[in-house]
């Protein structure tokens, strides 16, 4: 189990990982005194796109997504990712505004991240996974995370709001 192993006992898969990036807070904590630069966030959440083909009751994105939608072009989101390697982000996850699976520049914007040496993550509803070329760049993800909080379709239907 990797969030116990002994050779990596603080990381962010268990509960001693405010301890992961102990050397980050003591540079913020210096920069709060005027002293050194603020360092880079550890992790940046990214999302590619305001859209999603769910309609979860609890999700906080059904406020904007009813009356807006978007999406980052690759252009700009590769500049983004380019701008936050250099920066020294160690990882960069995907979600959170939407289905960032249904921006068709997923895999592509997955595989930069780690061709950039930093991490990449992914959080999905998982209803578009079925891509092998998505799910090839998922097996390189240090996590991804599927929304599974249904035991059957009549609970699935009331929890999303589609079959």
């Amino acid at each position: 189990m990797i969030e116990w192993a002994n050779k990596n006992k603080y990381n962010s898969f268990n509960s001693m990982k405010g301890l992961t990036y102990y050397e980050n807070y003591r540079k913020i904590r210096y920069w709060l005194r005027g002293k050194g630069e603020l360092p880079p966030p550890i992790e940046c959440s990214l999302d590619p796109i305001m859209k999603c083909n769910h309609h979860c009751y609890y999700c906080n994105s059904q406020f904007y997504l009813k009356t807006t939608w978007g999406q980052l072009s690759w252009g700009d989101m590769h500049d983004l990712i380019e701008f936050l390697a250099k920066w020294g982000v160690r990882g960069v996850c995907f979600g959170g505004g939407g289905e960032s699976t249904l921006h068709s520049d997923t895999s592509t914007m997955i595989n930069y991240v780690q061709e950039l040496g930093m991490e990449s993550a992914l959080v999905t509803n998982g209803s578009h996974l079925y891509d092998g070329y998505l799910l090839n760049s998922l097996i390189d993800c240090r996590w991804v995370g599927i929304s599974l909080d249904a035991a059957d379709a009549k609970t699935y239907k009331k929890i999303h709001g589609v079959d």
